[in-house]
Order: C-alpha cells, then structure tokens, then sequence
C-alpha cells in the first residue's frame, strides 16, 4: 500500500456507507468538499460490509477524487496502513465511532488530528466514552442537543464543536408551483390535503405511534373530507434485511432494532384509515426526491429520537413545514426557525411533546414518544390552515426555506468544515 507525495496537505474522509463515499444523508461530500474548500486534497474511506481481512482497494470517484474501499469496522491494520500512506493532516469519520475498534490503535498524533462526526440521539454520555473522546482532537455535534450531551468531554479537556448537517446540493432549488401542480393532477391529488413521512422502517422511527396519530386524525374529520386526504409513507413496507450475523446476540440485537410490517399493522389496527395511506416508490431517482416534498402539504415523523433528522431539514428548504416530536435533535431544527410574519400565519412547524417512553431493547436506552392526540391536533391545524390557503403560502414557504438554507446551506456547512481544516494542514 502506497501514495504519491502529496503535493498539498490530505484529509481522509471515512463514511460508513456501502460501496460509494456518500456518507450518511450525504454527509461525506460535504467533507470532501470543506477539506477542498480549506486547501487540501480529500481522500474518501468508504466502508461495506465484505470480509474483514479483505485488502482495500484503490480507486478513482467520478469527480477524481481518490476512494479507498475497505470492509466495515476495518481491522486495526488496515487503516494504521492507509494513515501511514497517505499521511493526512486530519481523519474526519462518519463511521459509527463507538464500533471502530481500530480508531483506538492510532498513534497520539493521528488520534489528535481525528475529528468524530457524533450524531447523538439519547441523553446519556457514560464517562467512559467521554474520557475516550476527549483523546482526539475533537468531537463535532450537529445540533446544540448534541453540544449538550457532549459536554462531559469538555470536562476532561477534549474540544467539542458544532457543525449541522447540510441540505443536499440539488434541493436548493424546490420544486415550482407549475411542476407541483401538474405532480398533483397526474397522482389525482388536486384538493387533496397530503402528509409525507421520510424515514427508513425501523423500531426508532416511530411508524406505528405516527399511524395511530393519523387514524385519530382521520377519524375527527368531517364525514365528507376522510377521503381528502392522504398520508404517504417513504419507507420499506416491511423492514429490509441485515447481513447475516455470526453473533447470536448481535443478531439478536439488531433484529429489536427493526420496523415491522406496515401494510399488516395497518389492516389490524388502523383499517378505517387505511384507503388513506400509501407507500411512495423507494426506487425512484434522488432527484424526485424535491419533487416528492413539493407535493406533499406537511411533513412528519413520530421519530423516537434523532441523531440530527436530515429530512426535516429537506421538507424546510422545500419550503414546507414538518410535524415531529419535541425531542432529542428534531427540537433544534423545527423548534429554530422564525414565528409566523404575521397574525393567522403559517407557523414555521410544530412540534409536539411526548407524553411517555419506551425501551429500546437493543441500546437498553429510554425513548421518547409523541402524544399521539396531541399529534393527532397538529394534522388538523395543518389541515385548517391548507384549507385557509395559508399553510404554504408563498411567504410561509419562503422563510422557512430561506431559514433553511442560511442554518444549513451547502455553501454554509462547507466553510464551517473548512475552518476547522484549515489551521491543520502542514
């Protein structure tokens, strides 16, 4: 394993997505591009579940930007061998740091030019973790929340930044009414109030407390408009499979952390809502994905916790407003923008407490959950305000986007990566 001299300082990027340096929500890119933004040359780790003795391969991305593939949770070996190759001014990682065994192998050097992407959804920061974090040069939060949790760090002498994630390049530019409306004729859902719920199905998305919200809402609505409105699930239907798991209990684990079947839960127990409900096409291009937001009237989640929730930041610079859980990382995004211009105008979103918890077996961590009448109350304020012709306004929709887009701009993200490079490189 080797590298060419470097001509410019290098920054390796490790993302923990499959087959390609995407990063979780497109995270990656945005490194790759603050790395460049600072004066370095980028170089991607992108991890896939293979073999872990499996030797990385070298390619070349697209965009000639250098791409080492190597397995998930590398052994400690392989990625002493990469540092030593490509000697880099700086490690950023995306990877679940908590699994990477091998971060725990780097010289002091490199642990002290290693910055940890921490995407935190639970409140707690046992002090064993913290002493461990505060050995690298720094851990970055998304939101305050994170900030907060993190704080025990600071206590052992570590640095803690913050650094939201970005909105994806392609949905700075919305949809247009034009393009919304002619979407809405060819699905037939002109006059059609529309809710859109991203989120994979899992255990922690919440999908069945956000179901029995809709049923609620569904059933207090006026005989004549149940069938005026429509919820749109972008999940699987049933939860997608894991790799096999040599590990009994991992497996174990891992199966508590899955969703479960939708289109059978909703036949038992939310049947007289069902018509109501469908599945958007999780094969469509990313590119559809602005379109999709455009279409719908509100976005929601259920979500028992969130590390940062990229799409409630997607659903705002499309200019719509999102129902969501008062918790975790959702309350510094939704709770953040600016109150309505003026009297009976649109809020920027809302978000609704959680009245009780429940366990995740498989991290024995405490979630939170939404109180569903009260989640149920927002659909129909939402519904009113559609109605009202005032919930996407052109001047509701335009501060919620332009909010979005200063807080979390490519462009805004990018510089912030930069100035944490920057004083670096060597």
């Amino acid at each position: 394993m080797s590298a060419a001299t470097p001509s410019r300082p290098r920054v390796l990027v490790l993302s923990d997505v499959p087959g390609a340096p995407t990063g979780f929500g497109g995270q990656a890119p945005v490194l790759l591009d603050g790395a460049r933004k600072a004066g370095a040359e980028p170089v991607a780790l992108g991890m896939s579940i293979r073999p872990r003795d499996e030797a990385p391969v070298e390619r070349t991305l697209p965009d000639g930007t250098r791409f080492w593939q190597i397995p998930y949770n590398p052994p400690a070996e392989t990625l002493r061998k990469i540092v030593a190759a490509e000697r880099p001014s700086a490690l950023l990682t995306l990877a679940e740091f908590w699994m990477m065994d091998a971060l725990d192998t780097l010289d002091l050097g490199a642990r002290r030019r290693t910055f940890l992407w921490c995407a935190l959804d639970c409140p707690y920061m046992p002090e064993s973790r913290a002493r461990w974090l505060a050995e690298f040069g720094g851990a970055v939060a998304l939101v305050p929340y994170g900030a907060r949790v993190l704080e025990p760090v600071r206590g052992f002498g570590g640095r803690v930044e913050t650094i939201p994630h970005a909105v994806r390049r392609d949905l700075g530019t919305p949809s247009t009414p034009e393009e919304t409306a002619a979407r809405r004729r060819h699905h037939g859902l002109d006059g059609v109030f529309v809710a859109l719920a991203v989120g994979r199905n899992q255990f922690r998305k919440g999908q069945p407390w956000l179901l029995d919200a809709w049923s609620r809402f569904h059933a207090d609505l006026p005989a004549g408009e149940r069938d005026s409105v429509r919820l749109f699930l972008h999940a699987e239907q049933t939860p997608p499979p894991f790799a096999p798991m040599k590990d009994a209990n991992a497996a174990a684990a891992m199966a508590s952390h899955r969703g479960c079947d939708l289109p059978s839960l909703i036949e038992k127990h939310f049947a007289a809502a069902a018509g109501t409900i469908e599945f958007s096409d999780l094969n469509a291009p990313e590119r559809e994905l602005k379109h999709l937001y455009g279409v719908c009237d509100v976005h929601v989640s259920a979500t028992l916790g969130e590390g940062f929730g990229v799409p409630f930041i997607e659903a705002q610079a499309c200019g719509r407003a999102n129902i969501a859980p008062e918790n975790t990382a959702v309350a510094d995004i939704v709770g953040s923008g600016p109150p309505p211009a003026a009297p009976g105008g649109a809020p920027f979103g809302w978000l609704v407490p959680c009245s009780h918890r429940v366990l995740q077996s498989d991290v024995l961590e405490w979630r939170p959950i939404i109180d569903v009448p009260l989640f149920a109350r927002a659909l129909r304020e939402a519904w009113e305000l559609r109605r009202a012709g005032v919930l996407n306004s052109d001047e509701a929709s335009a501060r919620r986007r332009d909010h979005t887009l200063r807080t979390y701009g490519w462009e805004a993200v990018t510089s912030q990566w930069a100035d944490l490079v920057r004083p670096l490189l060597r």
